[in-house]
């Protein structure tokens, strides 16, 4: 599917490569694109990359680029030919790449694309790959200090002058929380579905409440392949939703009738979820990581509690229940933080300034040899090589 704008411009072009599902990453792409009033200054081209095999809930939010593209391959497919059918998508326009994947990596590599390569590292898995693929990347991104700082102490002679860090936002809203003075409490659970996010946990907590006389609502947003074991565990209770929101905005919805966002994940870059939540006057109750929680949560906002200790977060969640005019003030104080340094109107022009300052600066002609397996070569017919690929699966 293409929406496109096909007037001739002379403007940069900015080709951003997300993936074709929801969650934070892609919400970050979208909202970086669609908030940003510098794109005025360039051509805007979003790629949503997905593989056949992927069984994931498509991307749903509207993309306000000048041309939005799905591209869909397989995982049997020989990638020699996929990066060749995504390089012709990418184009070869004056410009930058934006992107997070090896996929667009490894296409630029083979395909010798002359637009610049912005990497954006969102937490470790991100790390791994801009050391792996460094002679490709021109610049790299992160949106939390913490990453930044791995990122040139793992390579300080190739990443410390031309890694940056550029503060993330999300979209505010007008709101004003009402103090409910009493009644249960409403949390939250805002991520995928993945034993990762402490998204188990959340049922030992729920049981640590109830032994306190903490009576809560939970509403469990978003979908993963722990679902079946997630809603075994919840079978008995009746004080639990599960939701799967199509689009961001439906998201902000529900959580502006939230009081606590619960968060016991063990693995976070900077999460969007924080960002949604405190925009939305829920008080975050999170794993104490390393990165973007530390960078956004201190106790005039939140709680920081041990990673893998459901006892910190229910305790957390008990003062919370028995001070109401605690739970307001930290609600107040996250609305506040959320408006003055996480507006996405602030960060998205920041990011794009910083896109069209790299589009103005030549890029070094060096492209090593892509990332491929055995089976990955020009020689190799792509039906030949998703035979076998496929034959080793059944």
């Amino acid at each position: 599917m293409v929406q496109s704008d096909t007037a001739i411009t002379t403007k940069p072009e900015l080709v951003f490569t997300l993936p074709d599902c929801m969650g934070g990453v892609s919400n970050f792409n979208r909202n970086i694109i669609n908030y940003a009033s510098l794109k005025k200054n360039c051509r805007v081209k979003a790629i949503l990359l997905r593989t056949r095999e992927d069984k994931r809930q498509a991307y749903r939010d509207v993309i306000a680029a000048d041309e939005v593209i799905r591209f869909d391959y397989s995982v049997f497919e020989n990638q020699y030919y996929v990066c060749k059918r995504l390089n012709s998508l990418i184009g070869t326009d004056a410009g930058c790449v934006i992107t997070d994947n090896s996929l667009t990596l490894n296409t630029v590599s083979l395909c010798r694309n002359p637009k610049k390569i912005i990497y954006l590292v969102h937490d470790y898995f991100y790390i791994q790959n801009a050391l792996q693929y460094e002679p490709v990347i021109d610049t790299a991104i992160a949106h939390s200090s913490f990453f930044k700082d791995i990122l040139c102490t793992a390579e300080p002679f190739k990443y410390s002058a031309k890694a940056y860090f550029i503060p993330y936002g999300v979209e505010q809203q007008p709101i004003e929380k009402i103090n409910k003075g009493s009644g249960n409490i409403n949390l939250v659970f805002l991520g995928r579905w993945v034993e990762e996010k402490g998204v188990l946990m959340l049922h030992v907590i729920e049981s640590m409440l109830a032994a306190k006389g903490v009576q809560a609502n939970w509403t469990i947003i978003g979908s993963g392949p722990c679902e079946v074991q997630l809603k075994q565990q919840w079978k008995e209770n009746n004080n639990v939703v599960f939701i799967n929101p199509p689009t961001t905005g439906e998201v902000y919805a529900i959580l502006n009738n939230q009081d606590v966002l619960v968060l016991p994940t063990g693995f976070e870059g900077t999460p969007v979820s924080i960002l949604e939540s405190i925009s939305n006057g829920v008080v975050p109750v999170v794993s104490d990581l390393p990165g973007g929680i530390r960078d956004i949560v201190d106790d005039s906002i939140g709680y920081r509690c041990q990673p893998g200790v459901p006892s910190e977060f229910a305790n957390a969640i008990q003062e919370l229940y028995m001070d109401k005019n605690k739970l307001k003030q930290l609600q107040k104080n996250g609305l506040s933080l959320a408006k003055t340094k996480y507006d996405i109107l602030k960060s998205a022009d920041a990011y794009f300034s910083f896109f069209l300052q790299q589009s103005s600066i030549q890029k070094e002609k060096y492209f090593p040899s892509p990332f491929f397996s055995r089976l990955d070569k020009k020689f190799y017919p792509a039906g030949f090589v998703y035979f076998i690929r496929k034959s080793k699966t059944t």
